[in-house]
């Protein structure tokens, strides 16, 4: 496994305000090893070789491969397959929310130890029993849903939407996540854990700290983005931007246009409470998804792209992109495109909301800045350093 990497980030105090520099170690050349390599050791590699979002990871690359096989796929292994991504962002949003918003409500961290790693253990035996190493390999190999599917993921959805909405998470949507106001009656009334944090976030001077000009990207077109792709390698996908800017490529962009984040968006920017409130959002479409899936067995449809050897999938972090060139059983070139690198571009949507966050002293900045990193990747490694020295540079 080659470690994830980190990200190093510097806030500094300048004439004008604060500014972030970011420097990245994360081992963005990992992909090249595995030009000349078999198909099939690649395939079974690629989430041991990236530990985070591995499930994503393996769906990118074995539709990738598929499509430049020109093979077809069942509908169902298809849905199968993006079951087990939404399950690991599933579990990496839960992570986060059950691991940060109890600690800075100050409550008792061993009170939650026991209902997450409850909630992590069924997740994780939930996806496992799904075989995901039969349904990752070249064409897949449909699995049986059983009612013992359906009985865990009814056991898990209840367990979540106990501990955050006191609701389905359908009713949640439709009802006190609709919109601001319903939200705020929410926040007051229930007592889960979302709720306390939300009702003590909207209270704090600098929860819409944050905001920054940086959108969700407009339409990129598949043949272009493969051209830059081939073109420049890892040049782009070290520093990516469309059009001349570093798109906000994280899961957010999926939730932009819901009625609760599109209102919050208008009225506040995409700060730090908008970004929780939106993560909330997020987390219960993707359990209604899955809902879906197990419960009344619809089909998920992953992200499809109709350039060959291209797949998207959308990981907790954001839009994941694989683009490979075969020679026969083995892989020529893998280009991986990650939503970090769209996301802590030096420009992007995580500096630039840095810089515009509420300094009032070292402790709530730092607070500010895990918040609103946290918000943007759930699955990213920081480190955040706070120069509390006056600097005239880059004034």
């Amino acid at each position: 496994m080659i470690p994830a990497g980190q990200l190093q980030i510097t806030l500094r105090r300048a004439r004008t305000g604060l500014r972030c520099n970011i420097v990245s170690t994360r081992p963005l050349a990992a992909a090249g090893v595995f030009s000349g390599k078999p198909v099939a050791m690649a395939i079974n590699t690629v989430p041991l070789l990236f530990n985070v979002c591995a499930r994503a990871q393996a769906s990118s690359l074995v539709r990738a491969v598929e499509s430049a096989q020109m093979r077809e796929v069942s509908v169902t292994v298809a849905s199968q397959r993006e079951a087990l991504v939404l399950l690991e962002s599933l579990r990496e949003q839960l992570l986060r929310i059950l691991l940060d918003w109890p600690r800075l409500l100050g409550d008792d961290a061993d009170a939650m130890q026991q209902p997450l790693a409850t909630v992590l253990r069924r997740t994780v035996a939930l996806a496992d029993a799904l075989h995901p190493e039969r349904l990752f390999a070249v064409g897949g190999a449909r699995q049986a849903l059983l009612p013992w599917h359906t009985e865990q993921w009814q056991t898990l959805a209840e367990l979540v939407q106990e501990m955050l909405f006191s609701n389905a998470a359908t009713a949640w949507l439709a009802r006190d996540g609709a919109s601001i106001a319903a939200l705020r009656h929410w926040t007051v009334e229930s007592d889960t854990v979302a709720a306390r944090f939300l009702d003590w976030l909207w209270l704090q001077p600098w929860r819409h700290a944050g905001a920054s000009a940086v959108t969700p990207p407009p339409a990129v077109d598949d043949a272009a983005l493969a051209q830059r792709l081939c073109r420049e390698g890892q040049a782009f996908t070290a520093q990516p931007e469309w059009r001349g800017s570093p798109y906000d490529m994280s899961w957010f962009r999926g939730v932009a246009t819901r009625p609760l984040v599109a209102e919050l968006l208008r009225r506040y920017g995409n700060g730090i409470f908008t970004r929780c409130a939106a993560r909330l959002v997020a987390l219960a479409e993707t359990m209604a998804r899955l809902d879906d899936f197990f419960l009344r067995g619809e089909v998920l449809a992953p992200p499809a792209s109709m350039v060959p050897g291209m797949a998207h999938t959308e990981a907790a972090r954001g839009r994941l992109t694989h683009l490979v060139e075969l020679e026969g059983e083995r892989i020529e070139r893998l280009l991986v495109l990650a939503p970090t690198e769209w996301n802590f571009h030096p420009q992007g949507v995580a500096a630039r909301g840095l810089e515009n966050l509420r300094d009032d002293g070292d402790v709530s900045l730092e607070k500010e800045a895990e918040l609103l990193i946290h918000a943007i990747d759930p699955c990213v490694d920081y480190a955040l350093t706070i120069d509390s020295r006056w600097s005239p540079i880059n004034a």
